[in-house]
């Protein structure tokens, strides 16, 4: 009825069923028939509230499906009369519901979110180390789930010393995925650092100047900054 296939579309109807197979445990439905208040699809209007109220259904079942749809919700809409915070508690609970399950896209945006500090999360860059190493190596070419970079620049950012031996292997994995000279640049530069610092490679200054440069070139602008503290010497590249 939703659709209009076979019939003549009607969304009083399409509600009816949808809400009757909601009522006999198939939260699928709640999903859909959330999506078409949220939307205003199938002939519906659109109201958040409503679509808030069916979703939270699914989410009470822990539907997939009803936890993704009410996350999305909860970050483009206002929804009213919700009290202080429930909106933040509720897509947060659903996020890290969905990481929890094993959900990859959810795990590299949980791990994004802590990362970053991006609402409704506070920072916690050690919570996210642990989402993408959870991911990295599992993206089957998805650079969406791709956080190689990410991670190595959380280990040498907390000095996660026992890990810098990932550091490579995870440069050269996000090497595979994005093909922006400026992500390039940043590649580039994290490689500089390495060298610069030796992060599990013999320290090599003539690398390190190269790898710096070759970011700037690419239009990373941090590395003009590395690229200061360089002077030639007689016996080659030194710090100042």
């Amino acid at each position: 009825y939703g659709d209009g296939k076979g019939c003549i579309q009607n969304s009083e109807k399409a509600k009816y069923w949808y809400e009757k197979a909601i009522s006999n445990g198939e939260y699928e439905a709640a999903r859909r028939l959330g999506n078409d208040y949220q939307r205003g699809w199938q002939g519906f209007d659109v109201d958040v509230t409503k679509a808030f109220r069916i979703f939270k259904i699914g989410v009470e079942a822990d539907h997939d499906g009803c936890l993704e749809a009410m996350e999305s919700l909860l970050s483009d809409e206002y929804i009213p009369g919700l009290v202080p915070g429930e909106s933040e508690r509720m897509q947060k609970k659903c996020l890290e519901r969905r990481a929890q399950k094993g959900d990859k896209y959810a795990i590299a945006s949980l791990g994004n979110s802590l990362m970053n500090g991006y609402r409704p999360f506070e920072e916690d860059k050690e919570r996210a180390i642990l989402c993408f190493e959870q991911i990295v190596g599992k993206e089957e070419g998805n650079s969406t789930l791709d956080h190689n970079l990410d991670l190595a620049l959380l280990y040498i950012e907390l000095r996660k010393t026992e890990k810098y031996d990932q550091l490579i292997p995870c440069l050269q994995r996000a090497a595979q995925f994005h093909n922006t000279e400026y992500y390039k640049g940043w590649i580039d530069h994290t490689y500089g650092v390495i060298y610069r610092d030796a992060l599990s490679v013999q320290k090599d200054l003539s690398k390190a100047h190269d790898y710096f440069l070759s970011a700037l070139e690419k239009g990373f602008e941090p590395a003009k900054e590395d690229l200061s503290h360089f002077k030639k010497g007689f016996f080659g590249w030194k710090l100042v």
